[in-house]
């Protein structure tokens, strides 16, 4: 036999005793890190029973479950032209001359509020076995909507952002006429011309600096 008083206060035990399994249960629960895939920990940013701030990372992961990704930060002007699945070449110094085959997989929707670029990750299938961290260039190629003209560099001048001046030659083939031009993206040794180039053959490379629009030439083969 129990009075109300007792077992009202065993009512109110077992009510707490629960409510402090739901609480340890949920702790324990974000007290475990699970990796997102099978992997190797690179990198341990702090010590068993440090006490962290939330969103602070504990540890870095390597995973190839997702196979090589190389990010990159691109200025807004070149962010714009391209988009997911876009051919990209890296090129990794500590390899040589090997080139990796990739793609863009993801583009940042917004800028780093540090640098002002966004991130672009670049997935390299068939880069598995490089170690993380390596530093490398990536050349990515937009695919475009229309032919576009690939002029030498060296036939760039005042360039500025995504335009510059190029001298073509004129329909007569005696003279040049200086063009604006729109610049699509690089391609190595070569720039590709969004705009301005419209019916022209021939552009000038040596000695460009020194024309003037209207400026007679002699073509030698």
């Amino acid at each position: 036999m129990a009075t109300l008083e007792q077992a009202q206060n065993a009512q109110t035990g077992r009510d707490v005793a629960h409510a402090e399994l739901e609480t340890a249960l949920f702790n324990r629960r974000y007290a475990v890190i699970v990796a997102p895939a099978p992997g190797l920990i690179l990198r341990r940013s702090a010590e068993p029973g440090e006490l962290v701030q939330a969103g602070t990372p504990i540890l870095t992961l390597g995973s190839h479950a997702r196979g090589v990704v190389m990010r990159a930060a691109l200025a807004d002007r070149d962010v714009v032209l391209i988009r997911r699945g876009d051919r990209a070449v890296v090129r990794f110094d500590a390899v040589g001359d090997r080139t990796f085959d990739g793609a863009v997989t993801e583009i940042a929707g917004a800028a780093d509020p540090m640098t002002g670029t966004y991130r672009v990750e670049v997935t390299l299938p068939a880069a598995s076995g490089l170690a993380s961290g390596l530093i490398g260039r990536v050349e990515i190629r937009p695919a475009a909507g229309r032919p576009l003209m690939l002029v030498p560099i060296e036939a760039l001048l005042e360039a500025d952002g995504a335009t510059a001046t190029v001298y073509a030659l004129a329909s007569d083939g005696r003279h040049v006429e200086r063009r604006t031009v729109g610049i699509a993206f690089l391609a190595g040794d070569r720039v590709a011309i969004a705009s301005g180039l419209e019916g022209v053959a021939t552009v000038v490379t040596d000695g460009a600096a020194y024309l003037d629009d209207g400026a007679a030439v002699t073509v030698r083969p």
